[in-house]
């Protein structure tokens, strides 16, 4: 018998390629979600994914992400991530990735219907590869 179709069977014996899991949990005063999941796919093959995000306070939350695909010499790819509510108005945000990339954002209510978020992306590792914008938001 082929080796890949028989490793394969379980999964697509039910119609299954891809699948997740979500825990949510409160505990002294935070909150914790915990998600992982399976994805197939025949261009990407099979990739894994699992984050959790904790509030540890009204105003400040973290975050952590790890994926990778299963293919040979595959390095999976992590994120680390931190949310500030700076006032009630302005939050601040960072993301940082094995990868080199780095991710900052700040947003700021204008008013009591619209918001304004500046975004700064970085990719250490090449320095043509940066990106900068601006989104505002108005809400009805």
């Amino acid at each position: 018998a082929d080796g890949a179709a028989a490793a394969a069977a379980p999964a697509s014996m039910y119609g299954f390629t891809s699948f997740g899991v979500i825990m949510q949990w409160a505990m002294n005063g935070g909150a914790s979600v915990l998600t992982l999941s399976r994805t197939a796919s025949a261009a990407k093959g099979v990739s894994y994914a699992a984050s959790q995000y904790r509030r540890v306070s009204p105003s400040l939350a973290f975050a952590t992400a790890v994926s990778w695909q299963q293919k040979a010499k595959a390095v999976p790819n992590v994120q680390f991530g931190v949310e500030s509510k700076l006032s009630a108005d302005d939050t601040a945000k960072a993301k940082f990735g094995s990868s080199g990339r780095i991710g900052l954002a700040y947003a700021t209510r204008l008013s009591s219907f619209a918001t304004a978020t500046l975004g700064l992306d970085v990719n250490s590792s090449n320095t043509a590869d940066h990106s900068v914008g601006v989104d505002v938001v108005f809400d009805a």
